[in-house]
């Protein structure tokens, strides 16, 4: 049986699937403690894998968030949720 796209997307590594319980552990603790309605910014090392970000967007966005990774040379890496 051929696999399907979005199915070969979804499987994760061991340590991709750790990663992305680490993140959803940080992003959730920065929710309980800083969120006010306005974006909220985390200064972060990026997740290593475009797969992993791009679960954890897929995750937030059934929760009702819009996750987005950002980095550049000067600033460094974070994550902004709104």
């Amino acid at each position: 049986m051929a696999i399907r796209k979005e199915d070969a997307l979804q499987q994760l590594t061991k340590d991709q699937q750790a990663e992305v319980q680490e993140y959803e552990r940080r992003i959730d603790h920065a929710i309980h403690e800083g969120y006010d309605g306005t974006p909220l910014i985390m200064s972060e090392n990026l997740p290593t894998s475009n797969r992993v970000q791009k679960l954890l967007q897929k995750k937030y966005a059934e929760a009702g968030w819009k996750l987005s990774f950002h980095h550049d040379q000067r600033d460094g890496g974070w994550i902004e949720l709104s």
